[in-house]
């Protein structure tokens, strides 16, 4: 087991899985999600409701990551 932790190949795999922190100031609101993406308000909940874009709440409020908007965007999951 010591043999295994001490493996450079599985530390380098094990930091490649783990997830980068995200900073602060990369998460938006709703509003924030619209301003953002030259949406209105309205677009950016229907959008959110459909699954079209990736959101999380945090007590009673959608929250967005700023790096999941801009791969939606790069997706194409935003067109009509």
């Amino acid at each position: 087991m010591a043999a295994a932790l001490d493996d450079p190949e599985l530390g380098a795999a094990v930091r490649r899985l783990r997830p980068e922190p995200r900073a602060q100031d990369a998460t938006l609101d709703v509003a924030g999600a619209a301003a953002f993406l030259h949406l209105p308000l309205v677009t950016i909940r229907q959008y959110a409701r459909e699954g079209r874009l990736p959101r999380f709440k945090a007590g009673r409020q959608w929250v967005f990551f700023r790096d999941d908007l801009e791969r939606a965007l790069r997706t194409h999951r935003l067109g009509a």
